[in-house]
């Protein structure tokens, strides 16, 4: 093995609370301006995110990033609730919100740092570059992975196996040298194995797996080190 490769979104952070901050900041913004329940303009942001959100990573893939998704999604949210609200301020307050206080799982950092000792490291990520690029500073990671690929600069998405395949290309590394770690069964798992590589299912919600079985499975990042 040489090249060990990261999933970021929900294998090394987990970003929904943050996400659940922002949103619940906009939506109290909102209501107190716009002289609404919190409850009507919380069932109205949803609803109108549940229409967005099938079409997201397509979005991204056509070269929309986060701010110009969320500028979507808020633009008809304060339409339909008749507020004054800048869209624009609106989704500067989401992003600026979701990655505050940002956290990596626990043992993360000491874990990749140990690897890092051993073997070169890379990362994967589905989503726009402005939002995982924001997620990768914020946390210090960028020098720690040698190469990152995130999908929104490419035009495609895991489990897409030509993201698999330009990161091979890019480490120079032959496919049975690669393993990818991530949590998502059908985009990490299954995706990888499609390219050849080896794999680890971060599986911390009991999930079950498909046809195509996991190189290895594990529910805590620091029984990596074990692996390797």
């Amino acid at each position: 093995m040489k090249v060990i490769c990261f999933d970021l979104d929900d294998t090394l952070i987990d970003f929904k609370p943050r996400e659940m901050k922002a949103r619940l900041i906009i939506i109290k913004r909102i209501a107190e301006r716009s002289k609404t329940s919190v409850e009507i303009v919380g069932n109205k942001y949803d609803d109108i995110w549940s229409q967005i959100k099938p079409d997201y990573m397509e979005m991204v893939n056509n070269g929309l990033n986060e701010m110009a998704i969320r500028n979507i999604h808020l633009n008809r949210l304060v339409d339909e609730i008749h507020c004054e609200e800048m869209p624009s301020n609106l989704a500067q307050i989401h992003m600026d919100f979701s990655l505050d206080n940002l956290k990596a799982y626990p043992n993360a950092h000491s874990v990749i740092r140990y690897l890092s000792e051993k073997y070169k490291l890379a990362m994967i990520t589905n989503g726009p570059s402005d939002l995982q690029w924001g997620k990768i500073n914020r946390l210090e990671f960028a020098n720690l992975f040698e190469e990152i690929i995130i999908s929104g600069d490419l035009g495609y998405h895991k489990p897409n196996v030509k993201i698999f395949q330009e990161m091979t290309q890019r480490t120079g590394a032959d496919v049975s040298e690669i393993v990818y770690i991530g949590n998502n069964y059908l985009k990490d798992v299954v995706g990888a194995n499609q390219a050849g590589w080896k794999t680890v299912w971060v599986n911390r919600k009991d999930e079950k797996e498909g046809k195509i079985i996991p190189t290895w499975t594990i529910r805590n990042l620091s029984e990596l080190i074990k692996i390797f």
